[in-house]
């Protein structure tokens, strides 16, 4: 496969894992703020956790697939955004609900702290890639 279609490839497997992760995590909190009032999401639980940790999962892969087909510049890029935007998603968590664990911002803990590993793993190899 050719760098440019294993770029493609992996960024459209990041996608993936971004949509998959947020319409997740996006069910949890709908849930939460219409207090329940939808009988499939309450009683489906599993469906939107499933959705969390494949898209997760996929996420962190593809994001480390992605990075080792760039440069340095590139692999700096995505390790900042995978460090600050699950800080940033953390500390608007907290804001909007607290250490409440029963909230739906305790589910944003579960990919957010290995989102974070794989951003220190990537600024790692930034560090240690040739120029480009």
């Amino acid at each position: 496969m050719s760098q440019s279609r294993a770029k493609q490839a992996w960024k459209i497997l990041v996608i993936l894992g971004i949509s998959g992760t947020s319409i997740g995590l996006g069910a949890l909190g709908f849930d939460f703020a219409t207090i329940g009032q939808f009988a499939f999401i309450s009683d489906n639980y599993e469906v939107s956790l499933l959705a969390i940790l494949v898209g997760a999962g996929l996420l962190l892969v593809s994001l480390i697939g992605w990075a080792a087909c760039l440069g340095r510049i590139g692999r700096t890029r995505i390790a900042f955004f995978t460090l600050t935007v699950p800080l940033g998603v953390i500390l608007i968590g907290y804001a909007l609900g607290g250490t409440n664990v029963h909230g739906p911002f305790y589910y944003f803990l579960l990919p957010m702290v290995p989102l974070i590993l794989v951003g220190l793993v990537v600024a790692i190899m930034a560090a240690s890639a040739q120029k480009a």
